[in-house]
C-alpha cells in the first residue's frame, strides 16, 4: 500500500488565505468520486502503458481514505483596503505543542514539516468552470487536476487551493513584504501567462506552504513513496541542468529560499522596467523566457550558499533544520534503465519524465500537452484517463 509521507503541521490559530470570499463550497467541486474522462475518439488504446497500468492497479485500488480526525475550521474576515478580490480566511486548529503526533499512516516516521496541501493556479479556476465554458485543452487540464487530487484521498476540499489571477493579485498584496506593492503592480502588468504563474506559485508557497503542481504535469501513484519525509523544500532540476523545472514545487510556509525568489522577481522586474531596457532581449536571456525557472534556482543558490543539489541535501550550520530534495527531469533517451519508463511515440517535449535519481524510478511525466509545439502528449493523456478510471473504482 502506498505510504503517505506528509501531513499538515499548521499551528493553532494559523491563518491561511484560501478561497475567494464569493467562492462556492469546495466540497461541491470535488465530491465527484467517479470522474468522467474527456473522450477523444482519436486516442485509441496505447498499449505501451498496459504493463505499467497493471503494476499500478493494485496500488491505486488499495488507497483508502484513512480515519483521521478532521481539522476544524472557522471563518473570519481579513481586512484589506487594497483588493476586493480577497481570499477567504480559515483558522486551522492544530496541535497545541510544537511536536505533533505521527500521522496514522506514517508508522514510526516523523511528520513532514511541509503542510499537506495541494496548490494549483491558472488564469481562471478550472475546478469551478462549467463544461460549456471550457475548450478541449482546458477540460484536459481539469481532468489532470482532478487526477492529482485523487492521488491524495485523505485530503478534504479545504486542503486543495486553486488560485486564479484575482486570487494571486490579492495574495501578493497580502504578503506584507517590502516588495509586495511593486510585485502587485508588476503582476497586473504582466501579459505572459506562464510568468504570472511563476510568480503566483511563489506567493502561494510562501503564504501557505504545501505541494504545488502545474495543471499539466502528470504525477504517478508512486510519487509519495519517493518524497523525503523530512524535506522542507523540494523541486526538480530541469533537463538542461541550469534551471529548475518548477512544475513541481514543495516547501514549508515562509521558506527562506522562496522569500529569496520573490526578491529576485522584484529585482528582475526592476531591471525590466528601466528606461531604455530591451524587454524582449531580457526575457530571452532569462532562461529563454522561462523566468521563474532561472530565478528560483538563483535564489536557492543564494540562500544555500551554493549547496550542491544532491537527491537529498541535509543543510548544516546556519541552515540547520532544513532538508532539500531534488528530482531531475530527463529526456527518454537519457533514462535507459529507469523503472516505469514506457516507450513513447509523441516525441518532442512529450518525451520527458521526472525521476528519483537515488532509486532510478520515474515518478512524474513532465506534461500531458506540449504547448511549444501545440501537440497532445497522447500516451500521457491515455495513461491519465486510465488512472482516473482506476480512481473511480477504488
Amino acid at each position: 500500500m502506498l505510504k503517505l509521507f506528509f501531513l499538515a503541521t499548521a499551528a493553532a490559530g494559523h491563518k491561511l488565505a484560501l478561497l475567494p470570499a464569493n467562492e462556492v463550497s469546495r466540497t461541491a467541486l470535488l465530491q465527484d468520486a467517479s470522474i468522467e474522462p474527456s473522450a477523444d475518439p482519436d486516442d485509441g488504446q496505447i498499449t505501451n502503458f498496459q504493463s505499467i497500468l497493471r503494476q499500478l492497479t493494485n496500488a491505486v485500488a488499495s488507497i483508502n481514505s484513512p480515519s483521521v480526525t478532521p481539522i476544524s475550521s472557522s471563518t473570519s474576515a481579513m481586512e484589506s483596503e487594497k483588493s476586493t478580490h480577497e481570499p477567504e480566511v480559515f483558522s486551522l486548529k492544530g496541535p497545541s505543542s510544537a511536536t505533533e503526533a505521527p500521522h496514522p499512516l506514517m508508522g514510526s516516521l516523523q511528520p513532514s514539516p511541509i503542510p499537506r496541501r495541494l496548490l494549483f493556479n491558472h488564469k481562471f479556476n478550472l475546478l469551478k468552470a462549467s463544461d460549456a465554458s471550457l475548450d478541449k485543452q482546458s477540460k484536459l487540464l481539469r481532468d489532470n487536476v482532478r487526477h492529482i487530487v485523487k492521488l491524495f484521498p485523505d485530503l478534504g476540499p479545504s486542503d486543495v487551493h486553486f488560485w486564479d489571477d484575482g486570487d494571486c493579485q490579492a495574495g501578493i498584496e497580502q504578503l506584507q513584504l517590502e516588495e509586495s506593492e511593486a510585485l502587485g503592480l508588476d503582476f497586473a502588468r504582466e501579459k505572459v501567462g506562464m510568468v504570472k504563474s511563476d510568480l503566483c506559485r511563489l506567493v502561494m508557497m510562501y503564504s501557505l506552504g504545501g505541494f504545488y503542481f502545474d495543471t499539466d504535469i502528470l504525477p504517478l501513484p508512486n510519487l509519495e513513496q519517493h518524497l523525503e519525509p523530512k524535506a522542507t523544500f523540494a523541486t526538480v532540476i530541469a533537463d538542461d541542468g541550469k534551471n529548475y523545472f518548477q512544475a513541481f514545487l514543495a516547501a514549508t510556509p515562509k521558506h527562506p529560499a522562496i522569500l529569496e525568489s520573490l526578491k529576485e522577481f522584484k529585482k528582475w522586474y526592476d531591471q525590466l522596467n528601466r528606461p531604455g531596457q530591451n524587454k524582449d532581449l531580457l526575457r530571452r536571456k532569462t532562461a529563454n523566457g522561462n523566468i521563474g525557472t532561472a530565478l528560483l534556482r538563483k535564489a536557492f543558490h543564494t540562500w544555500s550558499r551554493g549547496t550542491r543539489e544532491d537527491s537529498v541535501v541535509v543543510h548544516t550550520g546556519g541552515l540547520a533544520g532544513h532538508v532539500s530534495q531534488f528530482f531531475v527531469e530527463k529526456n527518454d533517451q537519457r533514462l535507459k534503465g529507469f523503472q516505469g519508463l514506457p516507450s513513447r511515440l509523441s516525441g518532442k517535449l512529450c518525451n520527458y519524465a521526472v525521476v528519483d535519481r537515488s532509486s532510478k524510478t520515474v515518478v512524474m511525466f513532465s506534461r500531458i500537452y506540449d504547448k511549444v509545439h501545440h501537440q497532445l502528449c497522447r500516451e500521457e493523456v491515455q495513461f491519465m484517463h486510465s488512472l482516473i478510471q482506476l480512481h473511480s473504482h477504488s
